[in-house]
């Protein structure tokens, strides 16, 4: 069965939300590598609105081998508010966040990634369906 892996930047102190605020100048290719072995691993990445519209916002135009990892791999969103996604290999969720990823997870494939998206974490933890998560700690203390 397929693994549902959740890959969060972090600070020294746990912190996760907004990484955009704190993470840019510790990101280093240590960090790439990371990375892309995650996307290497997993055929279709789960993104809340937020996280899928930053990154559909940047990724499409940028290039390199991250790039194209980011718009290669199939990506299911997760939303009340959009009613369509234009990221190359995107699709909004059918349904239940739980229900959908109960469905993929049982299909045959590689790991199925999870890129920030912090509400979906949060909900894959309580219903008990996150495998694995792995924290990309920074060397700040946040708060």
């Amino acid at each position: 069965m397929r693994k549902i892996v959740a890959e969060l930047f972090s600070s020294l102190d746990g912190v996760v939300a907004a990484p955009d605020q704190w993470h840019g100048p510790y990101h280093n290719a240590e960090m790439e590598r990371d990375i892309q072995a995650g996307l290497a691993a997993a055929d279709v990445m789960l993104l809340g609105r937020h996280t899928y519209q930053e990154h559909a916002g940047f990724w499409p135009i940028a290039s390199g081998e991250l790039a194209d990892l980011m718009n290669g791999i199939d990506k299911v969103v997760f939303s009340t508010t959009l009613s369509e996604v234009g990221w190359r290999n995107s699709r909004l969720a059918a349904g239940d966040l739980a229900e959908e990823v109960a469905r993929l997870k049982s299909q045959p494939g590689r790991d199925i990634l999870i890129t920030g998206s912090l509400t979906v974490v949060q909900s894959l933890l309580r219903v008990g369906l996150l495998d694995e998560l792995r924290l990309l700690i920074d060397p700040v203390v946040v708060r």
